[in-house]
């Protein structure tokens, strides 16, 4: 696993590193694409879930005859059980702060991006700036609460197909180290409490974003598949184990890099 310090403010944004070989004007043909594709995903007809807030998660990759070293993470919600803030170890590494009703400010390490929100409360733009002083504006398009797709910043698409059910099957764009990447997704049908989110191969797997950016996934992961061009496929099989109450305790990752075996991944989570 990358030192977490280097690589998670990319999460924050999709895609929205500026392109230094794009053309001059790509704005608005990323805009229609993007419109397109919002326009075209079916009706995603799903019950709203409530996520279960946990306080913290341990997450120890597992090399065999070695022994794992866990990392924690603390979680801290609002008096709305809305996430605000992620720390790993002592230091935060996420914070949401409101600033309003039309405004959120949303910090993942060295990245922060001011949102603006329309009147069901979901972000519809925002405006930051990327380490080294890189400006950046993406905008978001979603369909019955989901985020289905997004442009920017050099004319980056990014696009989220989902399953009528709410399940995101596929999406592509800019992954967190900067490839283009198609993924794509198998399920459970155990339903997505704890806020799952995978887009990326690495460590860690849950989300680092706050719910005004859409709905999650109905249900948890089983399989994640990442594609990028000239690279082994990422396959990452999901298990699960469950508390006396039916919240999720555990969630074990076999993780594979074409045909190479990578250390497992182990998640407990605390409530």
């Amino acid at each position: 696993m990358k030192k977490l310090s280097t690589v998670l403010w990319l999460i924050l944004i999709v895609a929205c590193r500026p392109s230094s070989d794009a053309p001059v004007d790509p704005i608005n043909s990323a805009q229609e694409q993007a419109e397109a594709f919002a326009a075209a995903q079916v009706p995603i007809n799903a019950p709203e879930l409530t996520p279960i807030p946990f306080k913290s998660v341990d997450l120890t990759l597992e090399v065999p005859s070695q022994p794992g070293t866990a990392l924690n993470y603390r979680f801290q919600y609002d008096n709305q059980q809305k996430l605000q803030t992620i720390s790993a170890q002592t230091a935060p590494i996420f914070q949401l702060e409101t600033m309003g009703t039309t405004t959120v400010r949303q910090t993942l390490d060295q990245l922060t991006g001011e949102y603006t929100l329309n009147a069901e409360g979901l972000g519809t733009q925002v405006n930051g700036v990327l380490p080294g002083g890189v400006p950046f504006v993406r905008n978001y398009l979603y369909r019955n609460g989901y985020l289905v797709s997004s442009y920017g910043s050099g004319s980056q698409l990014t696009t989220r197909h989902f399953s009528p059910e709410g399940d995101l099957l596929a999406w592509k764009g800019e992954a967190h180290n900067g490839q283009f990447v198609n993924a794509i997704y198998t399920y459970t049908t155990f339903p997505n409490t704890i806020r799952q989110e995978v887009f990326r191969w690495e460590a860690a797997h849950f989300a680092f974003r706050g719910d005004f950016l859409g709905r999650y996934s109905t249900h948890l992961v089983e399989q994640a598949q990442f594609r990028v061009a000239g690279q082994a496929t990422h396959t990452l099989n999901f298990s699960y184990t469950f508390d006396e109450q039916g919240r999720v305790e555990t969630m074990s990752i076999a993780r594979t890099e074409g045909s190479a075996q990578l250390p497992n991944a182990l998640y407990r989570f605390s409530y």
